[in-house]
């Protein structure tokens, strides 16, 4: 049989012609290579760039913070932040002075609630510890009524300097109670 052959003679076989393209296809991934290199090395540098920049604005900030210009916005967060301390300190009192309303309400509540017909309370003296109460009364008996209703709230305890009822220059009663429930 008969090798036919449809190629023309200068397709067949080329020695040089081979050399030729696989020499182009070796340019083309190295320039490939070349640019996919490129393109990295500046998206490394782009931001290695940007920081340097951003840390050389930083330093130039800091020198200016440092300049005498601002001392006297220094000296001025220096006092701020003791002002601040002194608040923090005069909150403290106003808390503890806010502690000891509490307590107030109460005594009214139950000064009121203890009062009976015929007895009016006149004056109101209290110290966290004891309560000193002036009535007026009709007749003795509503000072005894008075006592012992307090003393059934089991807030206050009749105190000893309270023994015998005093009566002062107004004709009231003055009666002191220690505060053992409440405050005290």
């Amino acid at each position: 049989m008969k090798d036919i052959n449809l190629l023309i003679d200068e397709e067949r076989i080329d020695p040089v012609g081979e050399a030729k393209s696989s020499t182009g296809k070796k340019i083309g991934i190295a320039f490939l290579v070349l640019v996919v290199a490129g393109l990295m090395g500046a998206g490394l540098a782009i931001p290695s760039a940007y920081v340097k920049t951003l840390e050389g604005s930083l330093a130039s900030i800091e020198e200016d913070i440092k300049s005498e210009k601002y001392d006297e916005v220094k000296l001025l967060n220096k006092k701020i932040s003791a002002e601040f301390g002194l608040l923090g300190e005069k909150r403290e009192v106003i808390q503890h002075i806010d502690n000891q309303g509490g307590p107030v309400n109460s005594i009214i509540n139950s000064l009121k609630s203890s009062t009976p017909y015929g007895c009016s309370v006149n004056g109101i003296e209290y110290d966290n510890d004891s309560l000193t109460v002036s009535l007026t009364v009709e007749d003795i008996s509503r000072v005894a009524q008075f006592v012992m209703n307090m003393d059934r709230l089991a807030l206050f305890e009749l105190s000893d300097s309270s023994a015998g009822f005093k009566l002062n220059e107004a004709g009231e009663y003055i009666l002191t109670f220690d505060v053992i429930g409440i405050g005290g």
